[in-house]
């Protein structure tokens, strides 16, 4: 979660590192499944606002974006 006013960069950094951490690439599947989940991020911040996502908690968001390419 970040604090104050957050421009999209700032979410997306911030929960490119959380995702790094909490899921390593480990293989090519991994890496596709990351950059799936940074796409469906990319389009809630662009849905909702980056400084409603900067508000939210990152599992939250990482949650959501799993729904989104499950399509729920």
């Amino acid at each position: 979660m970040l604090i104050g006013i957050s421009t999209k960069e700032d979410v997306l950094n911030h929960f490119t590192k959380w995702l790094e951490r909490e899921y390593p690439i480990i293989d090519e599947d991994d890496e596709l499944y990351n950059r799936l989940i940074l796409a469906s991020v990319d389009d809630l911040i662009n849905d909702h606002g980056a400084d409603y996502w900067g508000d939210q908690s990152v599992k939250t968001l990482f949650q959501r974006a799993k729904e989104k390419l499950q399509g729920l």
